[in-house]
């Protein structure tokens, strides 16, 4: 069927998008196609009310409301999902309508291959035959429904059809179409959409790495120079144990950044995993570190923003 192979892809997926490139570059666009045309189900569910509670800058304005009106942690939790829901919607949207287009071009691709391969030319009507039977089957039920692109895509590849075996002599611009260029175009949309889908990089990790320490470099060269001025030890010179941050802020491009981050507005430090944001019954979000140092005196404390009394068990921990 046409998802058959493709859940599989997402339980490897860096071994998935390489597998589909792999495809492409040896001109098989329909590995591709299965991706791309594939629609989950489970991606149409509700989100459980805890998911995307951690959405921080989405949620702020529904977060307050919610809070104001009853009161409670579990409202501004709910308000969260809904605001995380919204989002998510919004980017399945783009990404859905981005998958569209890559199937429209991998369809256009995989019948042009058909008309201008050396079986076209030693049989151009017997090529022009599965050409169109594969329009009828594969983009006229997308046609009919009205989907962008299919529609002139079916006139077009029909026009071109006639052509079969010497497409080089058709008034139709098709010797583009067939160019590496658009293969490789085609590849390297598969790759970010593929990768965007699941929340991963469009480049490889390593890459990305050597990328985000290079825009860093000089600020930290910067640094050097002024501890060595000092007589001081470069401490980023020493390595990192897991966890640990810099000793000065990087301010990285935002094609680095991708996930949320929080820095508590009254430490000034920013989220880890020992010292997540914490969500208070106001609204109001801290650094955990900063609530314990609240709560150390007392099982009761005042937020720092509002006159709003809390107790540790009224404090719900959000993953970003």
């Amino acid at each position: 069927g046409r998802g058959g192979a493709t859940p599989a892809l997402g339980q490897s997926a860096a071994g998935g998008v390489e597998a589909l490139v792999a495809a492409l570059r040896a001109r098989d666009a329909q590995p591709a196609l299965r991706w791309a045309e594939w629609e989950e189900e489970d991606e149409r569910e509700e989100l459980p009310a805890t998911e995307g509670a951690g959405e921080l800058q989405l949620v702020a304005v529904d977060a307050e409301a919610d809070c104001r009106a009853r009161g409670t942690a579990t409202a501004v939790a709910a308000s969260a999902a809904r605001a995380a829901k919204r989002a998510r919607r919004e980017r399945d949207s783009a990404t859905g309508s981005a998958k569209r287009a890559l199937a429209c071009a991998l369809h256009r691709l995989h019948v042009l291959q058909m008309l201008s391969g050396a079986d076209a030319r030693a049989d151009p009507a017997e090529a022009r035959s599965q050409a169109m039977a594969y329009v009828r089957a594969r983009l006229s039920p997308s046609a009919a429904r009205g989907v962008e692109g299919y529609a002139r895509e079916v006139r077009s590849l029909m026009g071109a059809s006639v052509w079969a075996g010497r497409l080089e002599q058709s008034p139709y611009d098709v010797d583009l179409q067939m160019s590496d260029e658009n293969w490789q175009q085609a590849e390297r949309l598969l790759a970010r959409l593929f990768c965007a889908e699941r929340g991963m990089g469009g480049a490889p990790p390593l890459a990305t790495a050597v990328a985000a320490g290079a825009a860093a470099l000089p600020q930290l060269l910067k640094l050097g120079d002024v501890q060595e001025a000092r007589g001081e030890t470069c401490g980023w010179a020493v390595p990192l144990r897991d966890g640990a941050e810099l000793p000065v802020e990087v301010d990285l491009p935002l094609r680095f950044r991708f996930r949320s981050a929080f820095v508590c507005p009254v430490s000034r430090e920013a989220a880890t995993r020992s010292n997540p944001p914490v969500l208070l019954p106001c609204g109001h979000v801290l650094g955990k570190l900063t609530v314990q140092k609240l709560l150390a005196r007392s099982q009761h404390s005042k937020c720092p923003y509002c006159p709003t009394d809390f107790a540790e068990m009224a404090c719900m921990e959000l993953v970003i």
